[in-house]
């Protein structure tokens, strides 16, 4: 009591605007079960939002912001203290590495009351040695920010994060298509994970990627990752869809545009085409693929490089090989063209950059013309030098079997004294030829595993196979050891 008095006989000589200024900057001793708690947290992040989110998940969220709190001197001190952006160096990157690994473990556990944030769960998350995996410490915004909002990663945090299983997929099996009634022998999942190396196609911004799947009556459009020449889909984008297969030499379209925004062109990066004969069902293909901007002329400009994940399934293994004989269903109106429909012009552009390239049937290009100069002329020379290689190889007995097999049809011509029987030697002399490149070049050493069907493959899917049959196998890849390194390991 004697205290409060005398605070305020002192108090009422002082004027009115110094007592409101000193009744604003008096703090009240709090009890001794209360604990203010103050966190550093990163600016422009979503490790705020973890912070505010547990408190009030347990219910000790303060009703008073911060700088009302601690306001004691300059506010503008405060709010500094506040806040800490992360520096190339120093204690500040650990800390921002170490919230940003906290928000990926609570988007995992889909819980903030249960997560312990503690420094101990940074072993948990290592994934191999710790220099390795605290090698990139720049944190980059994660987009689309509909599915990361607010979310900043590590380079290789993002990394890791692209190659999980897609979240979302765009199914066209369950669509009809209306001028046809194919029946369905198999589906294709796609998935688009990343791109390196795109060209700069704005003048004054990065390109802004967005990559079209086209494949038989269906097209789908993935997400745009703006603002990165390697754009990167995360596992919650949309990037991942499933076509139906209703023929085994169908093909698929990918192409990756720069988008400008609606109502306005896209900028063409580049194309692959993939022929799904060439895949093995039951296989999983994580492939990279350099981007071409024609199909019929090569550019010696690179283009980039995209990164797909396929795989394929067939529902009956001799429906499958049975279709190849077959045509799409003819219409009264197209034929056998097969129709895809597009919600706008820019979209059937886009379309038809993915399916045909640049150079458009129908349009002349230059480029074009001397594309197919140089291929007419490479093939000359190409069957030019294969004939007389083959020539000698049979001359010199290079290949035993081979040589003597001509020589026993040469001689039974000489024998019979005609050359009725020349046609049937020669085709089935280049038949000969054919099945021994089959069998030296169909070799796993030639296809680093990727082995095409084989015959025996196929006779047994044709003869035996039916639904969910297995005759035709999945892509299976070993490495070997060298010699050199084995010997080496068994010395020491």
């Amino acid at each position: 009591d004697d205290y409060n008095t005398e605070a305020t006989s002192n108090s009422s000589n002082l004027p009115l605007r110094l007592r409101l200024l000193s009744r604003a900057f008096k703090t009240v001793a709090p009890e001794r079960n209360e604990i203010i708690y103050q966190f550093r947290v990163l600016l422009d992040g979503n490790e705020k939002f973890l912070w505010l989110q547990a408190a009030a998940e347990i219910g000790r969220l303060a009703t008073e912001s911060a700088i009302n709190i601690c306001a004691i001197g300059n506010t503008v001190n405060v709010t500094k203290g506040l806040l800490v952006l992360p520096s190339q160096r120093g204690r500040a990157t650990s800390v921002a590495l170490r919230y940003a690994e906290w928000a990926m473990l609570a988007d995992k556990l889909k819980s903030v009351s249960s997560l312990e944030l503690n420094s101990k769960e940074e072993k948990k998350m290592q994934r191999g040695n710790e220099n390795e995996h605290y090698d990139s410490t720049k944190l980059v915004k994660v987009v689309p920010t509909y599915a990361y909002r607010n979310r900043r990663m590590t380079e290789k945090d993002l990394y890791n994060e692209m190659l999980q299983p897609s979240e979302k997929w765009e199914d066209f099996r369950d669509i009809k298509c209306r001028d046809r009634d194919d029946p369905m022998i198999g589906c294709l999942y796609c998935e688009i994970l990343a791109c390196h190396g795109l060209p700069k196609l704005d003048r004054f911004s990065p390109t802004d990627a967005c990559c079209y799947f086209v494949c038989g009556p269906f097209a789908f459009a993935s997400d745009v990752i703006d603002g990165f020449n390697s754009p990167v889909w995360p596992s919650k984008s949309r990037r991942a869809c499933i076509f139906p297969i209703f023929y085994a030499y169908m093909k698929l379209y990918v192409g990756i545009f720069d988008n400008d925004g609606a109502g306005v062109n896209d900028d063409f990066a580049g194309r692959v085409v993939i022929d799904i004969s060439k895949l093995r069902p039951k296989s999983s293909y994580d492939i990279f693929l350099p981007l071409r901007l024609y199909q019929n002329a090569y550019v010696t400009h690179p283009r980039g490089v995209i990164h797909l994940r396929l795989k394929l399934e067939w529902n009956n293994e001799r429906k499958a090989l049975l279709s190849y004989l077959k045509l799409p269903t003819k219409t009264e109106k197209l034929g056998n063209a097969i129709t895809l429909n597009c919600a706008d012009t820019k979209a059937f552009r886009n379309v038809v950059l993915t399916i045909q390239g640049k150079d458009v049937p129908g349009r002349y290009k230059q480029i074009v013309m001397k594309g197919l100069q140089r291929e007419m002329k490479l093939y000359k020379v190409v069957m030019k030098n294969a004939v007389k290689e083959q020539m000698q190889d049979i001359v010199f007995w290079v290949s035993p079997f081979t040589s003597l097999c001509f020589f026993v049809a040469w001689m039974h011509c000489v024998y019979s004294n005609s050359v009725v029987y020349v046609p049937a030697y020669f085709v089935a002399g280049v038949n000969a030829i054919l099945l021994k490149n089959y069998l030296y070049f169909g070799k796993d050493d030639y296809n680093a595993g990727f082995t095409p069907i084989t015959i025996s493959e196929m006779l047994l899917g044709l003869i035996l196979g039916g639904d969910h049959s297995s005759y035709i196998k999945s892509v299976q890849v070993s490495r070997k050891i060298q010699k050199s390194k084995l010997a080496s390991g068994e010395e020491r």
